[in-house]
């Protein structure tokens, strides 16, 4: 019906984007299941904890099933529809490097939520390790089998590995961060590569949760001059360098592996290009 002509022209216009943004809404509230915490109402006396990270199945299930979905939006790219919004032809590779982005975000209320020793009913925590060994799976699944990856696997990888340099405490990176913040050219481009120097995913001891951290919103006007509390922030005293370094290691030995399994000279070099850049941050001739 939104293409009839009695449809409102701005509204066709601006279609594809409600499409978006509803997607969006939709994953950000399964992401808040990864990372988790159930908030208890508590007494005093009461022995019940004030909060339990959420089951570890569940988050565990949610980030998968954000990835899944992300990997299957080729519905999204309907000719008339992409043509009636002034869109071009990639619409669903756009969404999936935008969509798959979001799950990053909950690393860490993962570290976080992970210090907590059990769950809710009593069961494990879903841990950093875990999370990481699943999104790696995930962005490997296809190269792994002599296949090319999708736009969602793609985008998982190039966030990935970033991801897991920045935070693997490792000095070739770290030298690199240094010399762009002294104002150095980085001949390397490991910082580029990265991130930022002094942005929360360079300092893998003591995360800051701000940005990602325990958010309780309130709906209600600020009352008798007292602003709404919309964050808490939490710091964590964890050493996580050495999880992710070896994601890191098991994620090249898998590209590795991939390369002579690849479909195309393409995808070869695209792998190797990978390995490279790894083995510039670790430090590996």
């Amino acid at each position: 019906w939104v293409n009839k002509d009695e449809a409102d022209e701005s509204y066709r216009e601006l279609f594809i984007d409600f499409i978006f943004l509803k997607l969006y809404d939709y994953y950000r509230s399964l992401m808040v299941n990864i990372g988790g915490l159930e908030i208890h109402n508590k007494y005093e006396g009461d022995p019940t904890p004030t909060f339990t990270p959420v089951d570890a199945r569940i988050q565990r299930e949610s980030l998968l099933y954000m990835l899944e979905q992300a990997d299957d939006l080729k519905w999204m790219d309907n000719k008339e529809l992409l043509q009636m919004s002034g869109m071009n032809a990639a619409f669903s590779g756009y969404l999936a490097n935008n969509l798959v982005k979001l799950v990053f975000q909950r690393i860490p209320m993962v570290a976080f939520a992970q210090t907590k020793t059990t769950g809710a009913n009593g069961s494990a925590p879903y841990t950093l390790d875990q999370m990481l060994g699943d999104i790696s799976g995930f962005a490997t699944r296809n190269i792994t089998r002599g296949e090319a990856p999708s736009e969602a696997q793609l985008a998982t990888l190039y966030t990935l590995i970033p991801q897991l340099m920045s935070n693997a405490n490792l000095p070739n990176v770290q030298a690199a961060k240094a010399r762009q913040k002294q104002g150095i050219d980085d001949e390397s481009g490991l910082a580029n590569i990265t991130g930022q120097p002094g942005s929360p995913a360079t300092h893998p001891g003591l995360q800051p949760f701000n940005q990602f951290g325990l958010q309780f919103e309130h709906q209600q006007a600020d009352r008798n001059g007292f602003e709404t509390l919309v964050s808490i922030k939490f710091l964590t005293d964890q050493n996580l360098a050495p999880v992710y370094y070896k994601h890191l290691k098991q994620l090249r030995e898998t590209l590795k592996q991939s390369q002579r399994k690849a479909p195309n000279e393409k995808e070869r070099e695209r792998i190797n290009y990978m390995v490279l850049s790894i083995d510039k941050a670790i430090g590996k001739n």
